[in-house]
């Protein structure tokens, strides 16, 4: 996977938890195949270290955060996925 590509299905994923606040797990989402086999489920994880994460070293706060049901959480995650790589 490239980044480009990971960046890509990031997008669909979060876009998609982002517009349906009742999913709480990837599972739930029309992008589960594509996932389920990727490190934590992730495509940013594929293709960059932790330190070099375009969600930046909030990932799993962020990641937590969402899971706990934290408003908006899938958008600034959303938000900062957009804004990686030209």
């Amino acid at each position: 996977m490239t980044q480009t590509e990971a960046k890509e299905l990031s997008i669909r994923v979060w876009s998609y938890l982002a517009s349906h606040p009742e999913c709480r797990s990837k599972e739930e989402t029309p992008y589960w195949e594509e996932l389920k086999e990727l490190k934590s489920n992730c495509p940013l994880c594929e293709v960059c270290p932790c330190s070099s994460c375009p969600i930046g070293g909030g990932h799993c706060a962020l990641h937590t955060a969402w899971l706990s049901g934290k408003k908006d959480a899938a958008k600034t995650i959303l938000n900062r996925i957009k804004i990686w790589l030209p």
